[in-house]
């Protein structure tokens, strides 16, 4: 897959779009859980916000996504 690829490349798992938003934060938001787990396990951090303060754990709480938000939690989230 193409975000493998970036990941090997060494692409910054932790940069922002103009909303703020992480590449972890976009795949939270889209609901997959193999993009998500794979940008952790590449070093994402679970606790970046985007400008509206949102967390990747508070979209998966608020999207009803437990999978994902417990993949977070495993990961070092601690922001809702």
């Amino acid at each position: 897959p193409m975000m493998r690829l970036l990941l090997q490349q060494g692409v910054d798992v932790n940069a922002r779009d103009i909303w703020g938003k992480t590449p972890l934060a976009e795949a939270v938001l889209l609901e997959c859980p193999i993009s998500t787990a794979l940008l952790l396990e590449n070093g994402a951090d679970p606790n970046i916000a985007d400008r509206n303060g949102e967390s990747p754990l508070k979209v998966s709480v608020s999207a009803h996504s437990r999978g994902i938000a417990q993949l977070l939690l495993e990961n070092g989230a601690n922001q809702i």
